[in-house]
């Protein structure tokens, strides 16, 4: 370099080329410390898309995991329903077979007949003369007589609903003696039973030789027997 004008005479090749050389290892270093940045970065932009991957995987395995549960459970709430509604059903069925038995046993048994005595005095009060199990228009019917004072009344039942047919009155000339000390019906049935097993299908009371006689009518099977009681004291006077 020129001391008075400062012009460059000279430059020394090597510092020049030792100066490219630099610069070029600069360069170079330079761009290789780019490319390890640039493959952090895609390292890095892997890494978070295998984690998004995984969580994607892992919502959606949780989301059919609970849609199994919850078809499980629909599963089940409809099992039980069901389950639920035929047990519903079969006590339904249940009890229209019982209301259906119970009305089948009503019309083929016949009421005992101390309940039509029942339901012939609750309608007509008085003495009862008079009770028999007889067919009468085809079907099965308890003909009662009842007196009170000079009217006597007749009411047919049927004998096996219990189900009043008939009522009729008629004066009459009412009864004899003392009609106070007379036992009732009932009580000379169950008399008669403990002598004479069997179902009791007619009773009479009669007045014999100034005394009340009741004459019960009892059945088993085949065989028929009659007793006589005595209607004041309840004494058997006579089986045939």
């Amino acid at each position: 370099m020129d001391a008075s004008t400062g012009e460059i005479l000279k430059i020394d090749e090597d510092t020049i080329a030792k100066a490219d050389a630099s610069d070029k290892d600069q360069n170079k270093e330079s761009n290789e410390n780019k490319a390890d940045t640039k493959k952090d970065d895609e390292k890095e932009k892997s890494s978070k898309s295998d984690d998004k991957a995984g969580k994607k995987e892992h919502t959606e395995g949780d989301a059919e995991d609970t849609g199994n549960n919850e078809r499980t459970s629909e599963s089940n709430n409809e099992s039980t329903t069901d389950k639920d509604s035929n047990e519903r059903t079969d006590k339904k069925s249940d009890k229209k077979s019982d209301k259906k038995s119970e009305k089948k046993s009503d019309k083929n048994t016949v009421i005992d007949i101390r309940k039509a005595i029942n339901i012939a005095l609750n309608e007509y009060s008085g003495t009862i003369v008079e009770i028999e199990l007889d067919t009468e228009n085809g079907q099965l019917v308890y003909e009662v007589e009842i007196l009170s004072g000079n009217q006597k009344a007749g009411i047919d039942i049927n004998a096996y609903t219990g189900e009043i047919l008939l009522i009729g009155t008629e004066s009459t000339d009412g009864l004899e003696g003392n009609v106070d000390s007379i036992i009732e019906i009932e009580k000379a049935i169950e008399i008669a039973q403990k002598e004479i097993s069997g179902t009791v299908v007619e009773v009479e009371l009669e007045y014999d030789d100034g005394r009340y006689i009741y004459e019960i009518e009892i059945t088993s099977g085949n065989a028929s027997k009659e007793i006589e009681i005595d209607g004041q004291s309840g004494q058997v006077v006579d089986v045939d």
